[in-house]
């Protein structure tokens, strides 16, 4: 087994410090409001060594949302679909994206706000991490409509309904809604039946 090099060992230890520190505070106190010393402080750092990893506080943000995108392992999960059968990825995917979100909730908090009240952050975010994962997604949901798998569509079409179920679920919890809270598991489960069984060719007859 490959073992990671001590130096690259500590430069991602201290790259998910600071960005620990950075969706910290950016979630208490929002992203426009919070200054690099801030960062730091919280970081338990030197203002400059944030500038060894990060070049600026919108980098520092980018990075909180490629780390909730977490593209390389949306490339590993796609490739491996291809050797699944798709009713059981579709929701062991759904499961795993909704879980992952729910833990990462601090790094929501934090990016949300931002992107969203910044057309620049906003179209950058689109174009270099969401978009790309739409295009590792497509191919494969493209096969399985070719296969008569999944109904006829577009790919990227379903793709997008796929992702807009996990983001509706997750701020859904985040908004406070009482039957998210309460009734989660099955407000999952019951997210994942509706999309699954909707996009299927031949749901099953119960």
């Amino acid at each position: 087994m490959a073992t990671q090099n001590p130096e690259a060992s500590l430069n991602q230890r201290r790259r998910s410090q600071i960005l620990d520190a950075a969706a910290q505070v950016f979630a208490q106190q929002g992203f426009h409001q919070t200054t690099i010393r801030q960062v730091a402080k919280a970081a338990g750092i030197a203002d400059g060594t944030i500038y060894l990893y990060f070049a600026s506080k919108h980098e520092l943000l980018l990075g909180i949302l490629e780390r909730l995108n977490d593209r390389e392992q949306r490339e590993i999960d796609f490739t491996q679909a291809l050797d699944s059968r798709p009713s059981g990825f579709i929701a062991s995917y759904f499961e795993e994206r909704v879980g992952r979100l729910m833990e990462q909730m601090t790094d929501l908090q934090a990016a949300l706000p931002a992107v969203l009240s910044d057309v620049s952050l906003r179209e950058r975010y689109f174009r270099e991490i969401f978009g790309p994962t739409f295009e590792l997604a497509n191919p494969v949901v493209q096969l399985w409509i070719d296969q008569g798998i999944l109904r006829p569509a577009q790919a990227e079409l379903l793709t997008r309904s796929l992702a807009s179920s996990i983001l509706g679920l997750v701020l859904l919890r985040m908004l406070g809604d009482e039957v998210a809270i309460n009734q989660w598991p099955e407000l999952a489960r019951t997210t994942i039946n509706l999309v699954l069984y909707g996009i299927l060719q031949e749901p099953p007859h119960e």
